[in-house]
């Protein structure tokens, strides 16, 4: 099994505002060394997911910090 990776954007209606989204899942297509900042991750860009229904884990960074650390947990729990 393998990380499939997308590059999402969620739109804030009240503050007008667009916010990037980064969603990690499990799938079976073949994966590639990619950078996420300082990082490093085998994903499989925009990769079909394997299977449907899948539970969902949301990981935040907090405000104002870069996302990047909490991609590995990402990816682990993918």
């Amino acid at each position: 099994m393998n990380v499939g990776y997308r590059a999402l954007e969620a739109t804030d209606d009240v503050q007008h505002v667009t916010v990037p989204v980064r969603a990690l899942y499990p799938t079976h297509a073949p994966a590639y060394a990619q950078a996420f900042g300082p990082y490093e991750l085998e994903v499989a860009h925009r990769a079909e997911p394997a299977g449907e229904r899948l539970p969902v884990v949301s990981a935040s960074h907090g405000g104002g910090a870069t996302p990047w650390p909490v991609c590995l947990l990402a990816a682990h729990l993918a």
